[in-house]
């Protein structure tokens, strides 16, 4: 049979939407002509939209049954002649079905006639750990201006922004996913069924054999840089409240998912620092998302706080928060990629991260100068704050400009400064937050108002001392990735904002100096060291695993590895 033949065949079996031709009269016809049909049921589709008429959809069902058949023998990736028609049909479908409430996350989209109501194209989700249920709308992306390079190929069907309930928790709905939507008849019953397709995982869509013509392979159109672009246009001065007006930040600290945890997928948990918010880790979840080797072992959460508290408040909602993950995603502990998380924190971030892999002793309390009756009438939550051990489920920390010992810009003029600016009521800070008050107003009598962030970054803060000295667990490895040789006002060596002597600690298993300012970890430098560590921990993490006698031996390789000059 021929491939005009066949294109007519298709549009016979989506009654009551076929086009009014016979097999006779298709073999007659060429590719042009069926195009050409294809294109004014186009036409004739798009006029029907700007009316906001239904009969858009039935249009473009015809459309998509004249001109499926022609994309096997089109030049795919190029997104033109056929492809570019048929991914036109597919985008009109979506958009008009669900400006005109004709699109349903269970059936797909349907036709309403009176009472009657009947399927266009049933839906079919591949890829993604949604149930049905969960989604709520998907956006064909459109131009979009973005500072990172973007991440997307051409090919057939249209890339989407998938948005979803926010039914679990620790998913946000405002956080949108990438999404492919392929709408072809079905091989069972020739009817349209719409694939939504996660492009993380799949790249090609294959086209199975019918009669004479053999299995077919095409390449997917994918954007996986636009839910960033997307974050990234999102109230771009909301990191400023975290900052300035943290008792009014419009979310309590929280731990965020990107996606629904996949089994077997090792979380990167990315932790933003002072004045700052999880956009900033952009160009780094750009470059890892399309990286097959990491994307098919890791998936990415951030840690979101507000940046004007003093770090170790936001540290401990963090540890809560991770062991609340823990539980919830598997109740049964039955998932071990769940036991090997890996933080990678950026300035201030980077020691909320390591207070989630340290044991506080006596050491922080001790650093409070608590009399003893207030350390006996502690409250839970206090101790908890005071008092911690490590994270049993991280086994790994990339530390990322991080002021280990402060900074002394803090102390600074530019410093009180800033520290001034943050205002926030004592509630806002819970108990926890008043015995920083009371121990900062015995440190020094200048302070007038409950600590801040910056407060406690001083290199003379008795805290951020003690904090210091405490031992990470031996059984997590620590890495640094530090920015040099932007110094400023007469600095000591650094980055501009924290100084070598801060951001270099001993015990790491490596250590990379890149020559750049306080946003190291926005390098391509940074980036391909953070790949290289992902690398290693994914091979020895699962080695681990399927043989736990090896530990120390995988240990061993881990530690040889040859460290960056």
């Amino acid at each position: 049979m021929s491939l005009i033949a066949l294109a007519f065949l298709g549009c016979s079996t989506f009654s009551p939407y076929a086009a009014s031709f016979s097999l006779s009269e298709c073999d007659s016809c060429t590719a042009g002509d069926v195009r050409r049909l294809a294109q004014r049921h186009l036409q004739t589709a798009d006029r029907h939209a700007s009316r906001e008429d239904p009969q858009c959809l039935e249009e473009y069902s015809h459309a998509i049954a004249l001109l499926w058949p022609l994309i096997r023998a089109d030049d795919c990736a190029s997104e033109s002649g056929a492809v570019a028609d048929y991914n036109h049909a597919v985008d009109g479908l979506l958009v008009s079905s669900q400006a005109l409430d004709c699109f349903s996350p269970h059936i797909g989209v349907v036709s309403k006639r009176g009472d009657e109501t009947h399927a266009i194209a049933t839906v079919q989700y591949e890829g993604f750990a949604w149930a049905p249920e969960e989604y709520r709308c998907f956006q064909p992306v459109r131009e979009y201006r973005t500072s990172v390079e973007r991440k997307c190929c051409g090919g057939v069907g249209v890339p989407l922004l998938g948005f979803h309930r926010g039914c679990r928790k620790f998913l946000d709905p405002k956080v949108p996913f990438a999404a492919t939507a392929i709408v072809a008849p079905s091989d069972v019953n020739g009817e349209l069924q719409l694939h939504i397709l996660n492009p993380l995982s799949q790249k090609t869509f294959l086209i199975p054999a019918v009669n004479q013509v053999a299995t077919c392979e095409i390449p997917l159109a994918w954007d996986t840089t636009a839910p960033l672009a997307y974050l990234n246009g999102e109230d771009r001065l909301e990191f400023l409240q975290g900052f300035l007006r943290p008792d009014r930040f419009q979310n309590d600290a929280e731990l965020v998912m990107m996606h629904p945890h996949h089994p077997r997928k090792i979380p990167v948990v990315f932790v933003h620092g002072l004045a700052s918010d999880p956009k900033t880790w952009v160009p780094m979840v750009n470059e890892l998302s399309v990286d097959s080797e990491i994307k098919d072992q890791y998936e990415f959460w951030a840690f979101y706080y507000a940046t004007g508290r003093p770090f170790p408040v936001e540290a401990a909602a963090m540890r809560q928060q991770l062991q609340e993950a823990r539980g919830y995603i598997d109740p049964t502990y039955s998932d071990p990629s769940l036991d090997k998380m890996v933080l990678v924190g950026h300035s201030m971030g980077g020691l909320v991260s390591k207070l989630q892999v340290n044991s506080s002793g006596n050491a922080v309390a001790n650093s409070l100068q608590l009399p003893v009756k207030e350390l006996q009438s502690l409250t839970q939550e206090e101790k908890h704050a005071l008092y911690w051990q490590p994270v049993s489920s991280v086994q790994r920390v990339i530390f990322m400009a991080t002021p280990h010992h402060g900074s002394e810009l803090a102390s600074r003029p530019i410093g009180r400064f800033a520290s001034s600016l943050v205002r926030f009521d004592s509630s806002s800070l819970g108990s926890f937050g008043n015995l920083y008050g009371d121990s900062l107003s015995r440190w020094t009598q200048t302070r007038r108002q409950l600590p801040t962030a910056i407060d406690l970054l001083e290199p003379s803060n008795p805290t951020l001392n003690a904090i210091a000295g405490l031992p990470i667990s031996p059984a997590v490895s620590t890495h640094s990735i530090i920015g040099y040789g932007h110094n400023c006002c007469f600095a000591p060596p650094g980055d501009g904002v924290v100084p070598l002597t801060s951001s270099r600690i001993p015990g790491v298993e490596s250590e990379l100096l890149i020559r750049s300012g306080h946003e190291v970890h926005t390098t391509p430098q940074a980036i391909n060291e953070v790949k290289r560590i992902l690398r290693e921990h994914a091979a020895v993490a699962w080695q681990v695993e399927n043989d736990p006698q090896r530990h120390e031996t995988a240990a061993v390789v881990l530690k040889a590895v040859q460290r960056p000059e």
